[in-house]
């Protein structure tokens, strides 16, 4: 199973861990299944600076 703290240690040597409230937890579980499709889609077609942009029409 993939995480951000096995990622971490994997991609950059580095043992970290991260603790949210669950109000921001959700949040952002909620946006990865709302928003993660259209970036799939269109990965490579799409810059950074388009998702950027992107992102910020949706806050």
């Amino acid at each position: 199973m993939c995480s951000f703290s096995s990622d971490m240690l994997k991609d950059n040597n580095l043992d970290v861990s991260v603790s949210l409230s669950p109000t921001y937890l959700n949040k952002i579980l909620d946006d990865n299944d709302t928003l993660i499709e259209i970036f799939i889609k269109n990965k490579d077609t799409v810059s950074s600076e388009s998702i950027i942009a992107y992102l910020e029409r949706c806050e």
